[in-house]
């Protein structure tokens, strides 16, 4: 998922005594000489759509030529006075200069466009163009089906990495499924703030674990991650670690206390041969044998499990992934079945790319898999001079959600979308991400995710992860909470208390695209007769927006549809002091845990409803519009 040249910052180009700021996505761009003090900007967007194969004039653009290079599509604006937005199509060559104003990015491969940035003609919302002062929300209708929001999410994850592993053991500490100290009471009283999400427990080790149900485990030993003559599993074909009974139950016991759902992650490696070979499945049934004779507690917080992580056409052969799948939900459902138990779903394939899927998907049975899932990580960094991350690069959480919306909807239809893992960046940020992962920058990310996401029919998000490495929402070492700890608690307090955890996820309008760094998300809840029939959102409405913007200030006036809402709750999210920090402010108070959590209700602020508010530089505003 990583593509560092189109989250890097740069200055802008000076072309005839103005700027513009080259928007551009990440493929061949021809010969030419480089325009001077050119420095690329890379998006995922382009501000008009390509006109097709005819270069003909249309009514908002006028069609230069056929030009060797976006550089020299460029150049053709230099020193023309009508000239705001120009478009270069790679796959046509065409050069396009656009006649107003309009900055209306979208995305679309194969095309750069470039607009003016400053001067008095700049293009409001380009680059470093002020906005206008005031940005209008409006509600876009209720979808009467689909964006319906898991009520577990956003969730969490928790990571079989070991302290001692050569590769990441010196970013995880202690923080491992097999070692972490769950009886502590930072964690207990956290994890409790996120009652009623699931817990994933997984990551890449998990297709190395051992269950230990008879004879000797040692980690280093055995065949768990495969066999003899192939590795299947990411961390290889020995022994990672090895699940005791107890420890099984102490997870289960652990999730219960607090109020987690845990998937647990199968091994989907055990025994396999070859990419195209089934695996063993002898340890999984000792391991589902054993669980459904656990006591009726500990077995209400196992909402599931999962088969395998990441290991599509590397470890596995796609098709033949899903026909184990289909093997292991009958083994499941018979095992608890038997039990007298309610049967657990079946994950999968926690992936995180999409080429396998075609070939994947049509071998599943039909309710094999009740949540086709992926992982994201979109690797946007901090260093641009407009915004905490560039909208760009967050706008492909979005791209590849779209994508896999459309492959399980054509392919494996009636099935749940999750997002299974993910955070900003890879590997708990390498050398690079670990600095600001941490840290409020990241929540810019967060807050986008989860609100985005929704919207096309990805129903659940989970983090990587609950604590460990450089991603985690807790501190791995004081178990203290970071800034985007605070984003989750906010997104599931409001979703469970003010919408009663039946949420949809409703789009918004906005007078200035959110390319310029301010963007909207709103949920409706579905028991609200009144919005799930006329189609319009009415209290309770939450909405969350977020200023990405360094040093500009938003003045945003609220949806009309919600001026009537009896008051307002509003929580703004500011950095503490500044958003390299991994301190962060909640209505101007510096947020200390000490042991509890506040109800999130109490720090709110009461405002007029249809009273447009300030969103400071660098800020996130949650806001709950009650009946």
């Amino acid at each position: 998922l990583a593509s560092a040249n189109r989250t890097m910052a740069s200055s802008p180009v000076v072309l005839a005594a103005v700027v513009l700021a080259i928007v551009v996505l990440p493929v061949p761009l021809g010969s030419a000489s480089p325009l001077v003090n050119n420095s690329w900007r890379t998006f995922n967007v382009n501000a008009v759509p390509d006109c097709g194969s005819l270069c003909v004039a249309l009514p908002k653009e006028v069609c230069v030529g056929s030009l060797d290079s976006a550089d020299a599509c460029a150049a053709t604006c230099e020193g023309k006075p009508d000239c705001f937005v120009w478009t270069w199509s790679q796959h046509t060559h065409h050069c396009w200069h656009r006649k107003d104003k309009q900055w209306n990015p979208t995305q679309q491969d194969g095309i750069v466009s470039g607009c003016l940035a400053t001067g008095v003609d700049c293009v409001p919302g380009c680059g470093s163009c002020e906005l206008s002062n005031n940005i209008t929300l409006q509600l876009g209708p209720v979808p009467s089906s689909g964006n319906r929001v898991n009520a577990m999410s956003p969730a969490v994850t928790l990571d079989w990495w070991v302290h001692d592993d050569a590769k990441y053991g010196y970013q995880w500490g202690n923080a491992s499924i097999l070692v972490l100290d769950l009886n502590n009471s930072n964690l207990i009283a956290l994890a409790t703030g996120l009652k009623g999400a699931v817990l994933r427990l997984g990551g890449s080790p998990l297709d190395s674990i051992e269950y230990q149900f008879d004879g000797d485990c040692a980690r280093g030993s055995g065949t768990a991650g495969g066999s003899e003559h192939f590795t299947c599993s990411q961390t290889g074909k020995s022994n990672y670690g090895c699940l005791t009974p107890l420890r099984w139950r102490q997870l289960l016991q652990f999730a219960h206390t607090t109020g987690l759902k845990i998937v647990f992650g199968l091994n989907a490696c055990n025994g396999r041969t070859s990419r195209t070979s089934s695996m063993n499945f002898t340890n999984i049934e000792q391991l589902l044998n054993f669980t459904v004779t656990l006591p009726a507690e500990e077995l209400d917080a196992l909402h599931g499990f999962e088969f395998g992580n990441e290991i599509l056409d590397t470890g596995v052969d796609a098709a033949q992934w899903a026909r184990d799948a289909n093997l292991l939900a009958g083994l499941i459902n018979r095992t608890f079945a038997a039990a007298g138990l309610t049967v657990r779903p079946l994950i999968g394939p926690d992936h995180d790319h999409f080429e396998a899927w075609p070939a994947m998907l049509p071998a599943l049975k039909p309710g094999s898999v009740k949540a086709v899932t992926y992982h994201q990580y979109p690797q946007c960094v901090p260093g641009d001079p407009e915004f905490v991350l560039e909208p760009s690069c967050l706008t492909l959480l979005d791209k590849e959600a779209q994508e896999a919306a459309e492959l399980v909807q054509n392919r494996y239809p009636g099935a749940e979308i999750w997002d299974g893992e993910s955070a900003d960046h890879t590997a708990s940020g390498g050398d690079f991400g670990h600095a600001f992962l941490p840290t409020f920058i990241s929540s810019f990310f967060y807050t986008w995710q989860l609100g985005a996401l929704p919207l096309y029919n990805v129903s659940l998000a989970a983090r990587q992860c609950l604590i460990g490495g450089n991603y985690g929402l807790l501190n791995k070492t004081t178990f203290e909470p970071n800034p985007d700890y605070y984003v989750a608690w906010g997104f599931r307090s409001l979703f469970t208390k003010m919408l009663g955890g039946s949420v949809v996820a409703v789009p918004v309008n906005a007078s200035v695209s959110y390319m310029s760094g301010v963007r909207s998300f709103a949920f409706a809840s579905t028991s609200s007769t009144s919005s799930m029939s006329s189609g319009v959102a009415a209290p309770p409405v939450v909405m969350v927006t977020v200023n990405l913007r360094l040093t500009a200030a938003g003045h945003v006036s609220p949806p009309m549809e919600l001026s009537t809402a009896g008051r307002r709750l509003s929580w703004q999210f500011t950095a503490a002091p500044t958003v390299g920090s991994t301190s962060v402010a909640i209505n101007g108070k510096v947020m200390a845990f000490a042991g509890s959590l506040p109800a999130f209700t109490d720090l709110a602020v009461t405002e007029d409803p249809s009273a447009a508010y300030v969103m400071q530089p660098s800020s996130i505003v949650f806001h709950a519009y009650m009946p």
